[in-house]
C-alpha cells in the first residue's frame, strides 16, 4: 500500500492514517513528495529493480525547459481534446 498525505500528523487525518498503517506493510509519504522518492517506492512495492536517473541534473532541467516550451507553443484546443479523449477511454 502506498499512501501520500498532507494530514498524517494532524487531527484531520491521524485516525485514518493510523488505521491504514496498522492494516499491513505500507509506504507512506508526507507532502511534498519528491518525484524520485515516489518512483523508487512504487518500483519497490512492485518488486522491480531500483531506478536511478540516467541523465545528469543539468540535462534533466534542460529537458524540462524544452517540454514546458513545447506545451506553451502547443495548440490548447487540440491538447484539451486529446486529454478528454484519453479520459473517456476505458482502462
Amino acid at each position: 500500500m502506498l499512501i501520500v498525505t498532507g494530514h498524517a500528523r494532524d487531527e484531520l487525518g491521524r485516525a485514518d492514517f493510523n488505521e491504514l498503517v496498522m492494516s499491513g506493510p505500507s509506504v507512506y509519504f508526507e507532502k511534498p513528495v519528491k518525484p524520485h522518492s515516489y518512483v523508487a517506492a512504487v518500483r519497490k512495492l512492485l518488486g522491480m529493480e531500483p531506478w536511478e536517473p540516467s541523465r545528469p541534473e543539468t540535462e534533466t532541467e534542460e529537458l524540462r525547459r524544452e517540454l514546458e516550451q513545447a506545451l506553451r507553443d502547443a495548440d490548447r484546443v487540440a491538447l484539451e481534446r486529446r486529454a478528454l479523449e484519453a479520459l473517456r477511454r476505458k482502462p
